[in-house]
């Protein structure tokens, strides 16, 4: 399993790669039908794709585990599912 640092490396990566983009990222496997956006929180938002949904997911599971702080303040259930 990767380590939380290398999980936001690789999102980072994949966000350079869409900022060179052209066009938002269309994948044909995914079921989400809708384009994944990350509110940027003045009014802006930042094009995602599955991949990105998928490794932001694995940072907020890895996140508790080394914040024992997080850990105990927040709860989430045991899978995460993105809801519509």
């Amino acid at each position: 399993m990767a380590k939380l640092r290398e999980v936001v490396e690789n999102i980072i990566a994949e966000l350079k790669k869409l900022q060179n983009s052209a066009r938002p990222p269309v994948d044909p496997d995914d079921d989400f039908p809708i384009l994944r956006m990350i509110p940027a929180g003045d009014g802006r938002h930042i094009a995602s794709s599955k991949k990105i949904d998928q490794l932001i997911d694995s940072v907020a599971k890895k996140l508790p585990k080394h914040d024992g702080n997080l850990a105990t303040r927040f709860r989430a259930p045991r899978k995460m599912t993105r809801l519509a």
